[in-house]
């Protein structure tokens, strides 16, 4: 997919110095930061703009002078492998890739290779894996998708991790597929209407648009995900939670439906100054009704959940903040 960078140029700067009221700067320089989120249909693109228009609004005109942009990208993987290239400073990814990426365990694109700058800022929203097929379909297991045509999510995407790790933990891998596609919601969506695919893993918040639109056209089923699965897939990856689809989420979808789900991070690396990420965890904070209202992922966000499922240790920055507000910081090496 192609990235579109919204922040096209980006004015160096030099750090004097850090203290406790702030970050000193040679002239007027201003810090621009770019964020890493996903495909512009997703919930990644469009929540982390409106999460980095709140950052520039208030801290462009602070001692900080900060300016925030998002930029579509290939999602979860695609996100942290920019911030180790240090192309980009912030980032949206699901926690089970983020622990893969800073430990350099499991998937391909870390492994043996542990990223250890990675830091947590906070945790946003539950991820909720969903298999959908079409309702006319004889889909109605993930060991049914043997022999079909089946979309795994976009290359560089948290959906492909997921995909791979509930096939596997159904006793199957990709080769048992008749046709495997590495595409986008957009793509995905297209393809599903016009027959040429047969089901399609996608992990994001719940409802998503994308399913939205194709159930508004086409009849379609939410695929179970088994006990058995969910509890092979616990015990090697515990990142993943047990949870339900509520009926009518989705139209013509009458159940509830068993699923998983893993948890949105924002992160960083420890590159980022002390006092810029307890800024921006406090600006994130103090306007979560703000938030709630322009997004549908920020309904999600509270101080009561910005620690759970943390797979990586938090930024310096983010940690002072959750001390001031009275929450335990969890020890993660």
């Amino acid at each position: 997919m192609k990235k579109i960078v919204i922040l096209v140029m980006i004015f160096s700067f030099t750090l004097i110095g850090i203290g406790t009221g702030g970050i000193s700067y040679a002239g007027k320089a201003k810090v621009f930061l770019t964020m890493g989120t996903g495909g512009i249909a997703g919930t990644y693109y469009p929540y982390g703009g409106i999460i980095c228009s709140l950052i520039t609004k208030k801290l462009k005109d602070t001692p900080l002078a900060v300016s925030a942009a998002a930029q579509s990208t290939g999602g979860s993987v695609d996100n942290i492998n920019l911030m180790k290239r240090k192309k980009t400073e912030l980032a949206l990814a699901q926690n089970d890739v983020s622990y893969m990426a800073y430990n350099g365990v499991m998937h391909k694109a870390f492994k043996g290779n542990p990223f250890k700058k990675l830091r947590a800022i906070a945790s946003l929203y539950p991820e909720v894996v969903h298999i959908v097929a079409m309702a006319n379909s004889n889909i109605t297991t993930v060991r049914d998708l043997k022999g079909k045509r089946v979309c795994v999510g976009d290359l560089g995407s948290g959906v492909e991790v997921n995909a791979r790790d509930i096939v596997a933990a159904a006793g199957m891998t990709y080769k048992d597929f008749s046709k495997t596609e590495h595409i986008g919601i957009p793509e995905t969506v297209a393809h599903m209407k016009d027959g040429q695919l047969d089901a399609f893993f996608m992990t994001s918040r719940i409802p998503v648009p994308g399913i939205q639109d194709l159930a508004s056209m086409k009849a379609i089923k939410l695929v179970k995900i088994g006990n058995d699965i969910i509890a092979k897939l616990q015990k090697s990856k515990p990142w993943y939670a047990k949870v339900v689809i509520p009926a009518g989420t989705y139209k013509g979808v009458n159940e509830d439906v068993n699923a998983v789900a893993v948890m949105c991070l924002l992160c960083t690396t420890s590159d980022l100054p002390e006092d810029l990420v307890y800024n921006i965890t406090k600006v994130i904070f103090e306007n979560a009704n703000f938030l709630a209202k322009a997004h549908a992922a920020g309904k999600f966000l509270s101080l009561k959940s910005a620690l759970n499922g943390v797979t990586i240790p938090l930024h310096k920055g983010a940690a002072k903040y959750y001390k001031e507000k009275g929450l335990k910081i969890p020890k993660i090496k």
